[in-house]
């Protein structure tokens, strides 16, 4: 029997969120979005320095857990003293009185995926050069492939990377 393949497209973030979850919940993640969202409960500052590990809670319950913290050593003071504001932060992410209590444990953070380099911006051309590609590119009607040009020839006369 041939099944209909007709449907939606399924957004990859959702199915590795289904392929993560068990792997989570190994480690005492109900969601996984509290490991994949930690920089926006916790904030940028508190989260570079900060991983969550684990997630605990007494048999039986859903209430009362302890949230088990990575970070490295020099942050544990900062941590300690932002404590009440984490507990605060992740019970709003879950919606409910979870989490009661952190558990720091002083370590080396999880390595991260290497950030994008940034690009330098691209030098501006001397009067002549701009001319010289204007006159190249008037021609081209449609303006988005003309924007695309003209971005792309001033990164070519000046050496450098173009967006």
């Amino acid at each position: 029997m041939q099944r209909d393949r007709r449907g939606s497209a399924t957004q990859l973030s959702n199915l590795i969120s289904k392929v993560g979850d068990r792997s989570f919940r190994r480690r005492g993640f109900v969601h996984s979005q509290i490991v994949t969202g930690w920089q926006h409960i916790v904030g940028p500052s508190l989260a570079s320095v900060t991983a969550p590990e684990g997630l605990r809670f007494p048999p039986g319950k859903k209430r009362g857990g302890t949230l088990t913290i990575r970070c490295d050593g020099s942050a544990a003071l900062e941590l300690e003293y932002h404590k009440t504001l984490v507990l605060e932060r992740v019970n709003i992410f879950f919606g409910y009185g979870a989490v009661d209590r952190l558990a720091i444990r002083q370590g080396p953070l999880p390595t991260k995926a290497p950030q994008a380099r940034q690009r330098p911006p691209i030098a501006p051309l001397t009067k002549a050069q701009q001319s010289r590609l204007d006159t190249a590119l008037k021609n081209v009607r449609d303006q988005g492939l003309k924007d695309a040009l003209q971005r792309l020839g001033q990164g070519v006369i000046t050496g450098t990377d173009t967006p």
